[in-house]
């Protein structure tokens, strides 16, 4: 690379820090990273789009660099991490519950519960990786079924999807997830049964 080319990449590098913060910060909340590990990931993706930049590409920097920070900082959370962190209510009634029995339990309850195994299951794995025991076929069939339920969860209904979201892994109520999209405690109720219902049935069929 010549050096005034180098000297360019450098500059918008040390210019442009700032952007990887609030996107590190937005992904450390979701996900529970620490939010300095996902900060370093985020400066490797600008230097990527640094490297990558040309003026003729006819956009601003920060535009063209937003999305290579988004992606390195994803593509570290697809390989070490959960996307989705229990709020600590939801992580608190789980670990109330986990002893029952889970026909004993209600629908909310159930989906809590389940959420919460899910999540679990995951961090064991993932500390085996870390500490070298993770067998690849079984760090293999985690990321197909993580692929199956993101695949399911996209083929339910749009107001489905947003009950999922809000009561589930947001940890509102049916009463608060109701006021939020306007519509009743009840067709809360019904919808995240429905929603629960097809996204085991699409989970069990082959």
């Amino acid at each position: 690379m010549p050096k005034v080319q180098q000297q360019q990449r450098n500059h918008r590098i040390q210019k442009y820090l700032s952007l990887v913060h609030p996107i590190a910060r937005r992904y450390s909340y979701q996900s529970g990273c620490y939010c300095d590990d996902l900060t370093q990931v985020g400066y490797l993706g600008l230097i990527q789009a640094s490297q990558r930049f040309k003026l003729t590409h006819g956009n601003s920097f920060p535009a063209f660099a937003k999305p290579h920070i988004r992606g390195a900082i994803l593509h570290y959370l697809r390989d070490h991490v959960s996307l989705v962190r229990l709020p600590r209510g939801v992580e608190e009634r789980a670990i109330k519950i986990r002893g029952h029995n889970e026909r004993t339990l209600n629908n909310i309850d159930q989906l809590i519960l389940q959420n919460y195994k899910f999540n679990s299951n995951w961090k064991e794995l993932n500390e085996d990786c870390v500490g070298g025991t993770c067998n690849g076929s079984d760090d293999m069939e985690f990321k197909e079924q993580n692929r199956k339920i993101e695949l399911a969860m996209k083929k339910l209904a749009k107001n489905e999807q947003i009950i999922i979201q809000l009561v589930i892994f947001e940890g509102n109520s049916l009463r608060k997830a109701g006021k939020i999209i306007d519509v009743s405690a009840m067709t809360v109720q019904r919808r995240l049964k429905r929603a629960r219902a097809q996204l085991r049935d699409l989970l069990t069929t082959d």
